[in-house]
């Protein structure tokens, strides 16, 4: 008797995204990460800067990062469009809110760019870097 695997909402959109995200990041070579509602990384981290990747290596710097994620994704979702923020770091990411079914799981999160546009808003005070 052939067995049959159906995947969880859940798990379909995992594999939506990380799809979506590796097609991206080999296109455009942009650093992302899938965060959850609460902001926490659910993914790989593709094509991160080494500066992020020291970031999050440290608790305090972590929940920061955490923090603006959430936030940015956030934003986007509440006014339905994409918009471009400078996180606790100062650098410019934006965010893409991920829905299955009317329910919102988590935000594509994009960027870890450097830009002297002062028109980027920030989300939190900056760290001391």
């Amino acid at each position: 008797m052939p067995m049959t695997i159906t995947l969880s909402k859940e798990d379909r959109v995992k594999k939506m995204v990380r799809s979506i995200m590796q097609d991206y990041t080999n296109a455009t070579s942009i650093a992302c990460i899938f965060a959850d509602i609460q902001g926490k990384e659910r993914s790989s981290k593709y094509n991160f800067t080494k500066f992020c990747h020291f970031m999050r290596s440290i608790p305090e710097f972590r929940s920061k990062c955490y923090q603006c994620d959430l936030c940015g994704g956030l934003e986007t979702f509440k006014n339905r469009s994409c918009c471009p923020y400078r996180c606790h770091a100062g650098l410019v990411d934006f965010s893409i809110p991920v829905v299955c079914e009317n329910q919102l799981h988590g935000f594509i999160v994009s960027g870890q760019m450097i830009s002297d546009d002062m028109r980027i808003p920030n989300l939190q005070a900056q760290t001391p870097w």
